[in-house]
């Protein structure tokens, strides 16, 4: 598993999956020289004990974190802390496995083509991906995002100054605020629409479909009125790719947006080739959402 750190020492942490709670294991990629470390040859950094790094991803997509200042410490075993104690405390990493597999084979070729770089440019510490199966136009953008990158200020990455409307999967109440495209053209802060997702599996079927059906009539809204919705959960690669997936099928089978995908193995491969990490999962709320809207 590899993390990449916004860090004055350390751009990357390196560690096996197998002993991820054994710090004396991890590796990482000194900065300053681009070689490979121990840690035990690295000192603490201000802010490190506010740094969280998620090691492990749980079935119901919650994530699961150490603190780099134990980490660098040397602890063993590493104290796991649940995505809820540190949402608000400090910096979120995500140890995520290489991609080796190419992505050549999978069809990419947006229905509309969304290609606006220049609104888009995806500078450092920015993690997002435009969905462009989903776009109504220049500013009308669907974008599949992680939490930390909405809540910083990104005046380079001008489709945010469009941004409208936000939902959050991961949080009934949002516990940030978002910052990214401030000061918005609208001259208001983004609509916000919050779930916490993984909780649903205790819902009943029909009442998570009705969330869904209200998420997706108030992303079409905003799409039409030409401003841009971001989707995000913590890392914006299973929650909200959900719900991004629900948005395929809504747009197909409740618009008759035809040329939009509507088979599932179809629209993870497509999330996939512009997000790559990116995995199914709810497949049984995704399924009943589905069955809803035939």
């Amino acid at each position: 598993l590899v993390a990449e750190l916004e860090h004055p020492l350390i751009a990357q942490l390196k560690l096996k999956r197998s002993a991820r709670l054994d710090a004396t294991t991890w590796r990482a990629t000194e900065k300053a020289t681009g070689g490979s470390i121990s840690l035990a040859k690295l000192r603490e950094s201000p802010g490190d004990d506010t740094t969280y790094i998620s090691i492990h991803q749980q079935k119901d997509g919650r994530h699961d974190f150490v603190c780099l200042a134990h980490v660098l410490r040397g602890q063993t075993p590493l104290r796991v802390f649940d995505e809820v104690e540190v949402k608000s405390r400090g910096r979120l990493f995500y140890a995520r496995p290489r991609k080796t597999q190419s992505l050549a084979h999978i069809d990419a070729t947006p229905t509309t083509l969304w290609d606006y770089p220049e609104l888009a440019p995806h500078g450092t510490w920015t993690n997002y991906s435009v969905v462009p199966w989903l776009c109504l136009g220049r500013t009308a953008a669907v974008i599949l995002s992680d939490e930390e990158t909405l809540c910083r200020e990104l005046p380079d990455e001008r489709i945010f100054e469009h941004l409208r409307l936000v939902i959050n999967c991961h949080q009934d109440r949002p516990g940030r605020a978002y910052r990214a495209g401030a000061p918005w053209v609208s001259n208001k802060s983004p609509d916000v629409v919050a779930h916490a997702v993984h909780t649903w599996y205790s819902t009943d079927r029909e009442r998570t479909n009705q969330k869904i059906d209200r998420i997706n009539e108030r992303m079409w809204a905003t799409l039409q009125q030409g401003g841009t919705v971001a989707i995000h959960c913590l890392a914006g690669i299973h929650r909200a790719a959900m719900i991004t997936a629900c948005h395929f099928l809504y747009r197909h089978h409740v618009l008759g947006h035809t040329n939009i995908p509507c088979d599932e193995a179809e629209i993870y491969r497509k999330l996939i080739s512009v997000r790559p990490h990116v995995s199914p999962a709810y497949q049984d709320i995704l399924r009943g959402y589905k069955a809803h809207v035939l």
